[in-house]
């Protein structure tokens, strides 16, 4: 495949991801839909690094290590703070142990709130 199939390919993808995020978000299932978000979010930011860089995207699920890998483009630091959280919470639907620790260590942020 060439750069602009390679483009074409995230873009799609990163569409459909999206419409699944809607749904399961309609339908209450909350978590499933964070982790759909998150797949569209990171083939997003790919079509995105395969059109400014010219080259292929960096294998990886970090959203903010991938956002500024992207040739000019600057984030904000909120920015980037945002595609963390988006990021922890992916892997904490992933692994069930970094999960607990994650749900844990909000709940203990609340109480200081």
């Amino acid at each position: 495949m060439n750069l602009q199939e390679i483009e074409q390919y995230w873009l799609e993808s990163s569409d459909d991801d999206f419409d699944t995020a809607e749904k399961l978000y309609q339908n209450k299932k909350y978590v499933q839909s964070m982790f759909f978000l998150h797949l569209s979010v990171k083939k997003l930011l790919k079509t995105v690094f395969v059109r400014k860089n010219q080259s292929e995207a960096p294998y990886g699920h970090n959203l903010q290590y991938l956002a500024v890998k992207i040739e000019k483009i600057q984030c904000q630091s909120d920015q980037l703070g945002l595609l963390s959280e988006i990021t922890a919470f992916n892997i904490s639907d992933r692994y069930d142990d970094y999960k607990r620790n994650f749900f844990v260590t909000t709940q203990s942020c609340h109480e200081f709130v």
